[in-house]
């Protein structure tokens, strides 16, 4: 989609960016409108946000340095964008343990 080659783009130009220091916690987050993905489905009235963010962290810099760097981050935020489902309003407690577990010094890009 394009959404995964623009964002896989401006990532790995980011990490590029910030130097070549393969072993740099690096990581992605977005957001995803959930409205259609909650099951129960929310009434096509509702007025009002439902948003979860899909997160991979940690990773390394030296996945995304390389010449294969930007096919590399498009798989994984392929792979993200495709595990979205039913089930995101459980997974927020798991999402809440990886912030609070990422490294301190991770560059996080975030749409």
């Amino acid at each position: 989609s394009t959404f995964v080659v623009t964002f896989s783009y401006v990532f790995t130009c980011l990490i590029r960016s910030g130097g070549d220091d393969p072993s740099r916690p690096v990581g992605y987050r977005f957001a995803v409108d959930c409205r259609r993905l909650i099951d129960p489905p929310i009434p096509t009235t509702y007025f009002g946000n439902c948003v979860f963010s899909a997160v991979k962290i940690p990773l390394m810099a030296g996945m995304f340095l390389g010449e294969d760097g930007f096919v590399a981050a498009a798989r994984l935020i392929s792979d993200s964008v495709e595990r979205l489902d039913s089930g995101v309003a459980w997974k927020i407690p798991e999402l809440l343990e990886t912030y609070v577990n990422a490294p301190a010094e991770s560059l996080f890009v975030s749409v």
